[in-house]
């Protein structure tokens, strides 16, 4: 599958996390399948589901990097005062533990909310793409997909535009006019009608059921007769009349 564009998620503005994406002019190989209106109206879908799904607590991480060189520098200034200027009292220590005991709270708490947003985040992530692809996979020959890439202590989103294989990944199907227009002749097209052979007819239910007598006629009753000893005749072996 050849790739056609790829966005990464920045989140570097931890209030308004969104991908980054270039003008459409860069993305050349996405021009024969997407044309920049859907281009468009895809893009505006992914900002705003990174906007409400992404969520990021950086500020808090960084403020605990923050809080435990500080509170290191208090202690080793009240130790040299308290050297110098010979102050007494376990309650200075407890002011100074504070900042520390705060920042592992912080730190532990930081860590699992990420990681229930993150499986949120991801969650989201999956059903977007599969969406996508679902409406522009035989529509425009394009699969979206996303991956994820490790960079120190969290991961990096991508999400990738690629040619989609048309025999593995799109079921194509005749439309149904052309379905209609490719249907096979029937078997035997110079047979008549059944509409034609009237003679045959063995649905008509008053030709199955015998007919009134007020129908039948002195002729059919004479014709009936003498078939009926000609018949006779031939059982008894009389000689046949001339």
């Amino acid at each position: 599958m050849t790739l056609l564009a790829s966005f990464q998620l920045s989140s570097r503005n931890i209030f308004r996390p969104k991908f980054v994406v270039e003008s459409w002019n860069t993305y050349e190989n996405l021009h024969e399948f997407m044309p920049k209106e859907v281009f468009d109206m895809r893009v505006t879908e992914l900002q705003g589901i990174a906007k409400q799904g992404y969520r990021t607590i950086s500020l808090l991480e960084n403020l605990s990097f923050i809080t435990v060189p500080i509170a290191l520098i208090l202690m080793a200034i009240y130790a040299l005062a308290g050297k110098v200027m010979q102050i007494n009292g376990w309650y200075w220590s407890a002011f100074v533990f504070i900042p520390v005991i705060a920042t592992i709270i912080i730190s532990a708490r930081a860590a699992s909310v990420r990681k229930i947003w993150l499986v949120k985040w991801e969650a989201t992530l999956s059903i977007t793409v599969k969406n996508l692809t679902m409406n522009d996979a035989s529509s425009l020959g394009v699969l979206w997909t996303w991956r994820k890439k490790r960079y120190g202590g969290s991961f990096n989103y991508f999400i990738d535009i690629t040619q989609a294989d048309v025999e593995v990944d799109v079921d194509v199907l005749p439309a149904y006019n052309d379905a209609l227009l490719e249907a096979s002749p029937p078997p035997h097209p110079e047979l008549p009608l059944y509409d034609d052979l009237q003679e045959f007819e063995m649905t008509n239910m008053t030709r199955l059921g015998p007919r009134p007598l007020d129908e039948v006629t002195a002729t059919e009753i004479t014709h009936t007769a003498e078939s009926e000893e000609v018949d006779l005749a031939e059982v008894r072996g009389d000689p046949p009349v001339t």
